[in-house]
């Protein structure tokens, strides 16, 4: 979907006037198919959890700082130490270092198990001797996690009776694209997508015209979640394109989440490797993961160094911003966090720094990625709020809520009534999940004015010159965050 609009802002000398046409790519060069792996052909798959469990995968992809020589000498070693293993999915053309392996044989130790402790291809003399784990070695691996978007819906809602379906005038082609990473989006009546022409993750002539669906590997972005999450997150997102009258912006729904609410680590990190080659320059990640949401930690630490580094690798080589929910409360996960680490208060439970959350938490250092959460707009602080995360050091941005409720609530942007006063809302929704897509809005209306594009430090100061016009609110306002936030707050 695509919406442009004539009229414009008057803008400081500082920023650059200007719009930014960004090609998008249609095609993805495709690299190292690894085929001897990949019994069923070239393409990407997506496991059957069933058949083969998701505690006995792990993902594997080739270190950026390595040789494509030493990641083949490592899968061929692999393969002959470990004759069972298997590859249940590839990446594709997108990129095809990066594999799912499966081992079916459990003992003497399990896959994760035996490259943590194993050195791979190497009688273990020298002081690298090419293993898997660490800084030189010629992968990156974890296990694979499943996820559930219910981490970042602590109130579910249902389908409104009353929709708004006044999105987006479609359009096809040049322009920003903001690749949502959700649930999908729901045919609405009266809404259209953009025919986007990806062919990036498929074979032959097929092509995932509107996004893609990485849980059933197909081409249908419907959102199929009882409460249409990826619609009400991208429907948040055009409202604040509409409002600051943003030009020349497509869609790309990225389903990564079934009717469940269930996706992979796996499924998410491929689904990054096709935005950036489908041209995407923000992503929308309205969803999470802890770090303490299994006692057992030793995988975590993995899980979050490869996704760092897949992250930090995707976003740097291709200009791209990651727009993140810093998270919001969980008993079963705030449990475990209590459990391990015995800190029971609601300022560790919520502190993103000390209760990490993935990859809000990788705002701390890296600059392309903004973690935002909620705030009061009479406080300007998130600390009164249960639900959401906050930091000083990694979060960015807190989004004024519209009402105080029972939480810190945002009108749910599919409900909308008309009477002769004007429009009115009743129905709420709470988390930082629906907070993101605002800030993501923002930056989107104003993308072809920033001077920066993926800092982030610089983005938030730009918002906050920015004039608009009387009577509409400021892109931003740096508010007197005098307990958790780092830099900015997004007015309502």
């Amino acid at each position: 979907m695509k919406y442009s609009a004539a009229a414009g802002f008057a803008w400081p000398k500082m920023v650059l006037p200007g719009l930014l046409i960004i090609l998008l790519s249609i095609s993805c060069q495709p690299k190292h198919p690894h085929n001897s792996w990949i019994p069923d052909g070239w393409g990407y798959h997506s496991p059957n959890d069933s058949a083969y469990p998701i505690n006995n995968q792990v993902v594997v992809w080739k270190n950026p700082d390595s040789t494509e020589d030493a990641f083949q000498g490592w899968l061929i070693s692999l393969k002959r130490e470990r004759p069972n293993v298997r590859a249940l999915a590839v990446c594709a053309n997108c990129d095809a270092d990066m594999l799912l392996l499966y081992d079916p044989d459990q003992s003497p130790s399990s896959l994760p198990s035996y490259l943590q402790s194993q050195t791979v291809g190497s009688n273990g003399n020298s002081p690298n001797p090419g293993g898997p784990s660490g800084g030189n070695g010629p992968v990156l691996f974890c296990s694979n996690l499943n996820l559930n978007l219910r981490e970042l819906s602590p109130d579910p809602v249902t389908t409104s009776t009353v929709v708004d379906t006044s999105w987006l005038v479609p359009g096809t082609g040049a322009g920003l694209t903001i690749a949502v990473f959700d649930s999908g989006l729901d045919s609405i009546p009266g809404s259209e997508i953009t025919n986007l022409g990806q062919t990036c993750l498929l074979t032959g002539d097929a092509s995932s015209q509107n996004g893609w669906n990485f849980v059933y590997n197909n081409s249908n972005t419907r959102d199929d979640i009882q409460d249409l999450h990826g619609t009400r997150v991208t429907k948040l997102i055009i409202d604040q394109i509409r409002r600051y009258r943003g030009d020349n912006i497509n869609i790309l729904p990225v389903k990564i989440f079934d009717s469940t609410g269930k996706g992979s680590l796996y499924g998410i990190l491929c689904a990054v490797a096709y935005a950036a080659n489908a041209g995407a320059k923000i992503i929308n990640a309205s969803f999470g993961f802890y770090h303490y949401a299994d006692a057992d930690t030793s995988g975590a630490f993995q899980q979050e160094n490869l996704m760092h580094a897949y992250l930090s690798h995707y976003l740097a080589k291709n200009s791209m911003l990651l727009v993140a929910a810093a998270g919001n409360d969980n008993l079963e996960e705030d449990t475990t966090f209590a459990k391990v680490t015995g800190w029971t208060s609601d300022t560790t439970l919520r502190e993103l720094d000390t209760n990490r959350f993935y990859p809000a938490y990788f705002a701390l250092t890296d600059t392309n990625i903004i973690s935002v959460t909620t705030v009061s707009p009479q406080t300007h602080s998130p600390s009164r709020c249960p639900l959401e995360n906050f930091s000083p050091k990694s979060v960015d941005v807190g989004v004024n809520c519209d009402t105080i409720y029972q939480g810190y609530d945002f009108f749910d942007p599919l409900q909308v009534y008309t009477t002769r006063r004007g429009l009115y809302r009743t129905k709420t929704i709470t988390g930082s999940s629906f907070a993101t897509p605002i800030v993501t809005g923002r930056i989107a209306a104003f993308y072809s004015h920033l001077s920066s594009k993926t800092n982030k430090q610089s983005i938030i100061g730009q918002l906050n010159r920015i004039r608009v016009p009387a009577g509409t609110p400021p892109a931003l306002k740096i508010g007197s965050f005098t307990q958790f936030i780092l830099n900015g707050e997004i007015a309502p």
